[in-house]
């Protein structure tokens, strides 16, 4: 259920896209391995401000596209 999308991030489509299964399925634990490492980085007090990342995808597609934002 992932994919690569711009800049190499993993997009997720809606979970329920298909009957519940009784154990995660790989794109779940996937995604709940890619959750558990970004909570561990915001305890590590690594994080980017949010206007930074709003700032950056606001210009995706424009002429002046900016680079990905860094970590704090």
């Amino acid at each position: 259920m992932s994919q690569h999308c711009h800049y190499g991030l993993l997009c997720y489509r809606p979970l329920m896209t298909q009957a519940p299964k009784s154990h995660p399925s790989e794109d779940q634990s996937e995604c709940l391995s890619a959750v558990k490492a970004g909570l561990r980085s915001l305890e590590a007090g690594q994080s980017v401000p949010y206007e930074k990342v709003r700032r950056w995808l606001l210009s995706w597609g424009t002429p002046s596209e900016l680079s990905k934002p860094e970590c704090v």
